[in-house]
């Protein structure tokens, strides 16, 4: 019997390859300085996190609950409550 309902529960596409060690400390501090901008109120900041994200934290989220629509509003809750 193949086993091709497994793969499915080891598929992880939001896991991505780890950037080199420049590029992170780059993009971790230009992401540390949107974080702080939105903080504040800059919608601009807002949402570039947002796209940046929202993917990633709905493939993750979806493959928790096994429900798209579901994980569209607990996406969206993300969001509103960081």
């Amino acid at each position: 019997m193949p086993l091709s309902w497994v793969q499915p529960l080891f598929h992880r596409p939001w896991r991505q390859t780890a950037p080199t060690a420049m590029a992170d400390t780059h993009s971790s501090v230009a992401e540390e300085q949107l974080v702080t901008r939105a903080q504040a109120g800059d919608p601009v900041a807002f949402s570039s996190l947002v796209r940046s994200h929202q993917n990633r934290i709905f493939g993750f989220i979806t493959y928790l609950c096994g429900s798209a629509d579901e994980a569209t509003d607990l996406t969206q809750d993300v969001f509103i409550k960081a």
